[in-house]
């Protein structure tokens, strides 16, 4: 359902793109297109530089792994797909910055064909960008709540065994219980 919603909202703007801007003001704002979609790209690489966490793998559960690196590894899928589109998107553009100017003489369906087109691809690439930035949010709640889970099994691991050691101590150091007198009832006094 929401897939549907996102692709409706992506036509939707290629749509009224395509009706509300002639093609020779869209194309002035190209090169300001292309920009951003580079901007996006390198964002991409510096977050793909960054890899796995740095943990202390072997204090957590193979569950807890298993579930963090796959996440992570599929979040790392879908950077790629971004980078793909963008280019896509990226060389189109460029494509139609270098060809000459007759485009302005093409017929009246083709010039909104190639605004809603590029229009389309480049709401795309915003939406993609959105939903990999907000994967990566849900991959830092998991990273936190598999760190504090740990943290937590290890001062719980930490107080078991001083508690132990306490009562270790007590038991050798051969206290005695003192028997103590069974209370009396109030009317005794």
């Amino acid at each position: 359902m929401k897939r549907w919603v996102y692709i409706l909202g992506i036509l939707i703007t290629g749509i009224l793109c395509a009706l509300s801007i002639p093609l020779d003001f869209f194309l002035k704002g190209l090169q300001l297109a292309g920009t951003a979609l580079s901007i996006q790209i390198a964002a991409v690489f510096v977050r793909l530089n960054r890899g796995m966490p740095t943990l202390t793998w072997n204090k957590l559960e193979p569950n807890e792994t298993e579930k963090l690196t796959s996440s992570i590894v599929n979040l790392t899928s879908e950077y790629i797909a971004i980078i793909f589109i963008n280019a896509i998107v990226l060389l189109f553009g460029l494509a139609l910055l270098v060809s000459d100017h007759s485009r302005l003489l093409w017929p009246n369906i083709t010039q909104p064909l190639i605004v809603f087109l590029f229009t389309s691809l480049f709401a795309l690439c915003w939406v993609r960008m959105g939903y990999v930035i907000w994967r990566d949010y849900d991959i830092v709640k998991l990273q936190k709540a598999i760190i504090d889970l740990s943290a937590r099994r290890e001062a719980e691991a930490e107080a078991k065994k001083e508690a132990e050691a306490v009562l270790k101590s007590i038991a050798e150091a051969g206290l005695a219980v003192e028997p103590r007198p069974a209370p009396k009832a109030w009317l005794e006094h």
